[in-house]
This record gives C-alpha cells, structure tokens and sequence, in this order.
C-alpha cells in the first residue's frame, strides 16, 4: 500500500508509522517499506500470524 513520504509535504492521515489501524484491524501487518520513488513509499502486507 503507498502513501506520500513525510518529507513531500503532501497532506495524509497515513505514515510509515500511524495510519494503520484499519488494516490491523482486518488481519494484515506491516513486513517490510520500499520508497517508490523521492514522493511515495510503500508498506507490504500479509495476512497476521503468517
């Protein structure tokens, strides 16, 4: 899932590290972040317990 990097100044509700809540919530964590790009980045998910 990507969001805008902090340092883009591009406003979200989402981060590396708050925003996730839902996802959580649903059964997935966070396993590993790659940027995109110098704008975006990206969390990877799977399924808890896997």
């Amino acid at each position: 899932m990507a969001y805008p990097k902090q340092s883009s100044k591009v406003e979200t509700d989402l981060n590396r590290d708050k925003g996730w809540e839902s996802v959580e919530r649903l059964g997935w964590e966070g396993i590993a972040q790659v940027a995109v790009d110098a704008t975006w980045a990206a969390t990877r998910f799977r399924p808890s317990g896997s």
